[in-house]
């Protein structure tokens, strides 16, 4: 049985993020892990108001917007070196 984002989406909707909004800094590294067939990504915020984000994936230049309430929002977790 394989589950659609859509559906997923509709699972974790009342679950609270992982990194809250007010949190997620402009100029910060973040991670967004696996989300199904979605692969795992690392992303710098560029910019971001109280209802969406700019992001760049890390070695890219392409500029993309992420809501507040989007799934990748919910599981972002800031990014961390080791």
């Amino acid at each position: 049985m394989s589950i659609t984002i859509d559906e997923l989406r509709k699972k974790v909707n009342g679950f609270r993020s992982i990194t809250p909004w007010e949190n997620v800094e402009v100029r910060k590294a973040y991670h967004i892990p696996t989300l199904l067939n979605l692969p795992r990504r690392d992303i710098v915020i560029l910019s971001k108001d109280n209802s969406e984000a700019s992001y760049r994936k890390i070695g890219s230049e392409e500029v993309r917007k992420m809501k507040r309430t989007s799934l990748f929002a919910k599981f972002l977790v800031k990014r961390k070196k080791f």
